[in-house]
């Protein structure tokens, strides 16, 4: 990978992000990448201008980095002392996809908006989103200042989006069934060429629009006060959707006319239709036509008449409108004020209809991708850890297949994808990825040097991986491969579990327990009697294991605040209910929800909507006024509440909760 430092920035690049450590030499040389004398030289230097210290252990040295000197560590980095990177989300994607969004930020952004975004930063272990907040808000200022002298930039700004997406979907489908086998890999690469610039051609529209309804957002609170008005007015206004509109006609019929033939066409279609809705990634599955089949008995066991429902929908979302104008007409809002909320509204809606494309084009696409990966001798899974961008120059062979593959491989242990200065790098393994945050400050190191468990060291090593916090047989199956193994202590049953891990955390035991035992026979990093792992770590939270030293260092997690037993959200629909938790993560979740249950998630997208039938509230981390959440917990009147941050690691399945969303709080 490139990158800005040279050798003795990096080693206090290094050093400073564990100023409680220490290094012996050719851990440095690992972690750098240099060639040994480099790294000999200029640990040598900076120890003698006082920058490091050393100590001398049996046979070895170890460094560490001075205290005075960490400041100066810090100013080695960049001139640009202030940069702040801001996480904006963790939402799984694929590495074709934030490849684009980087083009797209160099690139498209600037032809539309007068501004480019040059740095991005996507962590492929946690899907962790980045962004160097000054150029956000650069990002920001740029685009209200057109709207602010330019009167129709924002209505020109949502054509441009809808058309981009129109064109990405008519061209996808032309894709879509189309026979290959007689193209050669000339007129193979040149469709995808032309899917890649329609495709890259949405993605300003998938960065910008936050910003933009931040904007509206904030103009509006400064022009309207009252909280209820303020709930009513940024709320989505308009809660049609297409699909579960063509849901609701299939309730209807079967409810006059039972499963008949004509039922079993309408569901087909019906799946045809809207098969896609999941499909952020290409290696996301199409929905299955079971799912559409369940959504149907689901609408049928919760709305008495399906007909009356769709009527209710429209006549709801008449009167949500007609309660926004009244709002307006009582505090005698201005013309601007009033097409500022309208725009709102606009781009609220156009969050689903850019997702649905981006969505449907991975469908669209498939026949052709598949087609590629056989032309370059690539599994499907391979494909889908490249960027099209890879495979095009694939079929022009400027990259060879072996290369194709190494790539591939290389990605598949976890990888994360810099950009920087407008430079698009890729590294990979979680080591690397870590290397990098500290490297470019995406980790600020003296703050998270407080994230810090301490323990006995019982098989030394060190580990980088995700959390799994095991506390019973039962949940040895969430334990993959590279992922640390936490749970009060190991027995017997934990070996198969224990072998897929990178490293092993437990609250209890000595250097003679079970898990010291297997993991020194093993030989990976395993760290024993820290009392408080399983309780002070999460599920999924990124984490070094330093089993030389003996602690677990947090590098990336939601911190919760566990001192009461309530967590607080903001209101999205009234009303109370207790009820077992179902934690969702992805579609495979779905299935364990039954009805009545509380779901809890991180965010919600439209495949949702079937699962949403059977819940009796919802909890969403995420907070946006503007989100799915909102729109579903309204249209389908679900007590629920959003912004908690950290439910989905500090509840679990089946646990009772209150659910109080008149208030936001849930009491555990």
């Amino acid at each position: 990978m490139s990158n800005i430092l040279n050798t003795p920035q990096e080693i206090l690049s290094i050093l400073s992000g564990h100023p409680e450590e220490s290094f012996y030499i050719n851990e440095l040389i690992r972690l750098t990448g240099k060639f040994p004398n480099s790294v000999q030289k200029a640990v040598q230097n900076l120890y003698v201008k006082g920058l490091v210290t050393k100590v001398k252990r049996g046979n070895k040295i170890f460094y560490q980095i001075s205290p005075s000197a960490i400041s100066v560590a810090s100013s080695a980095f960049s001139s640009e002392k202030t940069i702040t990177w801001v996480k904006l989300l963790n939402r799984p994607s694929s590495y074709a996809f934030n490849y684009a969004v980087c083009k797209s930020n160099r690139d498209n952004l600037p032809k539309i908006y007068g501004v480019a975004v040059p740095s991005f930063w996507f962590n492929g272990t946690t899907y962790a989103v980045y962004y160097i907040k000054s150029e956000l808000e650069l990002l920001g200022k740029t685009i209200n200042q057109k709207l602010e002298t330019e009167p129709d930039f924002a209505i020109k700004d949502i054509k441009s989006c809808k058309t981009a997406c129109e064109n990405l979907i008519t061209y996808s489908k032309k894709l879509c069934g189309k026979n290959y086998l007689d193209l050669n890999n000339k007129q193979i690469s040149s469709y995808l060429e032309d899917y890649i610039k329609l495709y890259e051609a949405v993605f300003p529209y998938i960065t910008t629009p936050h910003a933009i309804e931040r904007y509206f957002e904030s103009k509006i609170r400064e022009q309207i006060t009252n909280s209820k008005y303020l709930q009513v007015v940024l709320s989505p206004n308009a809660l049609f959707d297409e699909e579960r509109e063509s849901a609701l006609i299939i309730a209807d019929h079967v409810k006059n006319n039972g499963k008949d033939e004509s039922y079993k066409e309408k569901l087909q279609d019906h799946y045809q239709k809207y098969c896609w809705l999941p499909m952020w990634m290409l290696s996301i599955k199409p929905l299955p036509i079971e799912y559409f089949r369940q959504e149907i008995d689901d609408i049928l066991l919760k709305i008495d008449n399906p007909q009356v429902e769709r009527e209710n929908i429209r006549q709801n979302d008449l009167e949500l409108s007609k309660n926004v104008n009244k709002i307006l007409k009582s505090i005698n809002a201005s013309e601007m004020l009033k097409k500022q909320v309208s725009l709102l509204q606009d781009y609220i809606s156009l969050r689903t209809y850019r997702k649905n494309a981006i969505c449907q084009s991975h469908h669209y696409v498939l026949d052709l991708i598949n087609e590629i990966s056989k032309r370059l001798l690539l599994s499907f899974d391979e494909v889908c850890l490249l960027s099209f961008d890879e495979l095009f120059e694939g079929l022009k062979d400027k990259l060879s297949k072996a290369k194709l593959k190494q790539i591939s491989n290389e990605r598949s242990s976890g990888f994360g994808l810099l950009m920087w200065k407008n430079s698009i790098t890729t590294v990979t393994q979680a080591k690397g990825i870590v290397k990098t945050m500290e490297q470019y400050r995406i980790i600020q190191p003296m703050q998270k040097m407080t994230d810090v468990i301490r323990g006995n060291s019982a098989s030394l090593g060190r580990a980088i991986g995700k959390v799994k916090i095991v506390h019973n047989t039962r949940e040895l199956d969430k334990v993959k491969s590279g992922d640390i193994l936490v749970s009060k202590m190991t027995t017997p049953d934990f070996v198969i579990a224990m072998g897929r891990c990178v490293g092993i955390i437990t609250d209890e035991g000595g250097v003679t327990c079970h898990a010291a035992i297997v993991s020194r026979e093993m030989g990976i990093p395993c760290i024993v009697g820290t009392n408080v792992a399983t309780k002070q770590l999460n599920d999924n939270d990124l984490v070094e294991l330093n089993a030389n030293e003996g602690f677990v260092r947090i590098l990336e997690t939601e911190h919760a605040d566990l001192s009461t037993n309530q967590i607080v959200g903001t209101t999205l629909f009234k009303g109370k209910i207790t009820g077992k938790v179902k934690v969702v993560y992805d579609l495979s979740d779905f299935t364990k929800v039954e009805h009545g249950d509380i779901l809890v998630t991180t965010q919600t997208t439209p495949e949702y909507l079937s699962c949403l039938y059977r819940v009796g509230g919802l909890i969403v981390d995420e907070y946006s006024l503007t989100s799915h959440a909102s729109l579903y917990a309204n249209a389908l009147k679900i007590p629920a509440i959003m912004g908690t941050k950290y439910a989905r690691t500090v509840l679990n399945d089946n646990q009772i909760i209150t659910l109080d969303a008149d208030s936001g709080i849930i009491s555990i």
